[in-house]
């Protein structure tokens, strides 16, 4: 009983370190957000270009590993049926 204590008193350790650092974050952002107004800039505009930014990197991680799966199927003779 004491193993599952103990981890669960980690998980419990580990999310308060997690929302904390969360908390902490969210601040930093409302912090940067009035710098960002302060400085004559428009905040929301600024998230959505930012926003925008790190939606092409997650597209394309996503096309690397979908190539990578095409070579993996491709490789081990697997047909893929791509259509939309």
């Amino acid at each position: 009983m004491t193993g599952i204590n103990d981890d669960l008193a980690s998980y419990a350790d580990r999310l308060t370190r997690l929302l904390d650092a969360a908390d902490e974050a969210r601040e930093d952002i409302k912090q940067l957000r009035v710098e960002i107004k302060s400085a004559g800039y428009d905040p929301a505009a600024l998230v959505r270009v930012v926003q925008l930014r790190r939606d092409e990197r997650k597209r394309a991680k996503e096309q690397e590993r979908l190539q990578a799966v095409a070579l993996y199927a491709d490789r081990l003779g697997v047909q893929l049926d791509l259509a939309l």
